[in-house]
Formats: structure tokens, C-alpha cells, sequence
């Protein structure tokens, strides 16, 4: 991936370009770990720091609002995590020689694992498997009325996405979306279902978002502004 940097409205940005065999066009991202990315497809005949001064209103107001997000806390024995909207709290018990078990109830989250063995490691399984169940029974529940057939259902690690839908009906989803509310999450499903009969952001496929979910537009503004939040600590 190419690092470069570019001056835009008197500050200097670093950015990296990837050049992507999907793409069909240019687009720009802002991912907390990875910061500004401009992705082009092959052989494209733009210059990636045009791009950048043409959308730097964009950009910049991504950028500041990225720098004013809550700095990451270090995941410890009394630190707070996101889960479905509200918040637990972690709860390290000792370690008795058994098998790392992580337990919700009553706002604490309860872990007990091998001393050798990273808090983050274990505490984020627990997150993908009850992002699996979750995201399971929200795409159950929701298709039910609808009927869309999918094919395999991934819980990835995704760094700019909430949730994608491939061409083959593969849907996969972002593990952190477990951290947002459940309105949210079904948001994001609804989004990618009707990628299943739309793939492209056609006002049609907004007709069927919105007939899904009629707040689906608070419900993206609500991850554009906090999304960012919904990490572990570091």
C-alpha cells in the first residue's frame, strides 16, 4: 500500500493509496487504526491528491471528529465495555487451572482466564460468538417476513464496514456491531438483506430499507458518529 502525503487547506494529511481489482470507481475512507485511505481501481487516471483538496470539507470534518473520540482505555479488571447499547463492566475472577469462561449477567461481565493468555484475546471471542448468535437470530427474525434467500452468514473483523453482501449472497458482519443497540444491528441486517434484490444504493433500495426500518436514516447517522466508539480497550 502506497503512504503518501498531501497539503489540503494548510494542513498536511498523510494518506495511503490502494489500488483495488473490484473497485469501479474511486472512493475515500476513515477508519480509526488506518486512517485516510483513497482507493482506486486499476488503471485509473486521477490524481489521489485532487481527490482529496475536491472533498476536503468532507475529510477534514471526518478527521476532527475522529481526533475528538474518547482515547482507547486499557482493558483491566474494572474497565467498562459496550454490549447491546449499554455497558458492562469487567469483572476478572481467578484463575482455577479450567477452561477461559466469560459470563454477562447483571451488568458485569465476568472472565476468568489463564494468567498467560491476553484479557483482550479472551474477551473478544466472547464478542464474535455473541455477535454470531445475535446477528443469527436478528436475520431470522427480520427475513421472516420478507424471504430473501442468502447463502453463508461470516463474522469478520472488518475495518471500514458494518456488514457487506457479495454478488453470491454471501452476508457478513462487522463483531462489534454486538457493542451497538439492538435497533442498530437490525439496521445494518436490513441494510444488507435488500442488498440481495439491490446492490447498488439506488433510490429503490432506500425504499426498501425504509420500508424495513423507517428510522434507518437516524439509525446511519447514529453509527457515523458513534462508531468510532465501539472498540475494546487497547
Amino acid at each position: 500500500m502506497d503512504r503518501r502525503l498531501a497539503r489540503v487547506r494548510d494542513r498536511t494529511l498523510a494518506y495511503r493509496v490502494r489500488i483495488s481489482p473490484r473497485a469501479r470507481a474511486w472512493s475515500l475512507t476513515i477508519h480509526p487504526d488506518a486512517g485516510l485511505t483513497v482507493v482506486l481501481p486499476p488503471r485509473a487516471r486521477v490524481d489521489p491528491a485532487d481527490l482529496l483538496r475536491a472533498k476536503a470539507d468532507w475529510i477534514l470534518r471526518h478527521l476532527d471528529r475522529l481526533a475528538r473520540r474518547p482515547t482507547r482505555t486499557v482493558l483491566e479488571h474494572g474497565s467498562a465495555v459496550p454490549y447491546l447499547g449499554d455497558a458492562l463492566r469487567i469483572e476478572v475472577a481467578a484463575w482455577d487451572g479450567a477452561e477461559p469462561a466469560v459470563e454477562a449477567a447483571d451488568g458485569v461481565l465476568r472472565v476468568r482466564a489463564a494468567p498467560q493468555r491476553p484479557l483482550r484475546a479472551v474477551v473478544e471471542a466472547w464478542y464474535r460468538a455473541r455477535a454470531a448468535a445475535v446477528i443469527a437470530e436478528r436475520l431470522e427474525a427480520i427475513n421472516a417476513s420478507l424471504g430473501y434467500r442468502y447463502a453463508r452468514v461470516t463474522i469478520r473483523d472488518q475495518k471500514t464496514r458494518w456488514g457487506s453482501c457479495s454478488a453470491r449472497g454471501n452476508l457478513a458482519f462487522n463483531w462489534r456491531l454486538v457493542m451497538a443497540p439492538i435497533a442498530i444491528i437490525d439496521y445494518v441486517v436490513a441494510h444488507e438483506l435488500v442488498h440481495l434484490v439491490v446492490l447498488s444504493h439506488a433510490p429503490a433500495f432506500w425504499t426498501r430499507v425504509a420500508a424495513i426500518d423507517p428510522a434507518h436514516q437516524e439509525h446511519r447517522r447514529w453509527l457515523r458518529d458513534q462508531g468510532p466508539r465501539l472498540v475494546l480497550g487497547g
